[in-house]
């Protein structure tokens, strides 16, 4: 994990986080690497801000 890392506090309803939570076990079982959902949001967010950057 990079240096310049910093820590982000959300609630998110309970679907959200048990979708994440699935697409971490999907990526898990597909690749052997250990995904957490930590990664998965950490992705979902890079998304959205690389879509939406002016």
């Amino acid at each position: 994990m990079p240096d310049n890392m910093s820590h982000l506090s959300v609630r998110v309803p309970q679907s959200t986080r048990d979708a994440l939570d699935e697409l971490a076990r999907k990526r898990r079982m597909e690749s052997g690497e250990d995904v957490r959902l930590a990664d998965m949001v950490r992705a979902a967010l890079d998304e959205y801000v690389k879509r939406h950057k002016a």
